[in-house]
């Protein structure tokens, strides 16, 4: 999640899955591999000691995004990150490519990257906004709504 933040769309491109392909991870390791050291050292922390102990906010709101990505994308394991669509299609991020089906009352997370605010909307003929806020603060209040809207909290 971090490296699809920091690397250029250009070599990260856009993909359907939570994982990067083996040629893009490759690629990063030697054209970026300052990122790639990055990432690592953040995935083998672990999102809870990210999320407690960082003080990056792109860190954490990683840790977070993951943790939204294992609850709610199908599968397990690797299979979860390889083969299904990366958060059931609800989470809209520039390098992920995840248009669902649009049921009547859907709900969806996205970030704005112009505005670089994270936006909570609901599809019912026509989108309607539910919390939009920019940074850290607004991606957590975005995740909570999502939460209550998928587990009726």
């Amino acid at each position: 999640m971090l490296a699809s933040f920091l690397v250029p769309k250009s070599i990260v491109g856009v993909r359907r899955s939570l994982m990067m392909s083996r040629e893009v991870g490759e690629r990063i390791s030697t054209e970026l591999p300052w990122v790639a050291a990055m990432a690592h050292e953040t995935a083998m922390a672990g999102c809870a000691h990210t999320w407690a102990h960082s003080k990056s906010e792109l860190k954490r709101a990683c840790a977070l995004l993951t943790g939204l990505a294992i609850m709610t994308t199908p599968g397990r394991g690797e299979e979860q990150g390889r083969k299904y669509v990366a958060f059931n299609g609800l989470v809209q991020l520039p390098f992920l490519e995840t248009a669902p089906e649009t049921a009547t009352g859907t709900t969806f997370l996205e970030l704005i990257p112009a505005s670089r605010s994270w936006s909570l909307y609901r599809v019912n003929g026509k989108p309607e906004v539910l919390h939009s806020q920019r940074g850290l603060e607004g991606l957590i209040c975005t995740v909570l709504g999502l939460r209550d809207v998928l587990f009726k909290k």
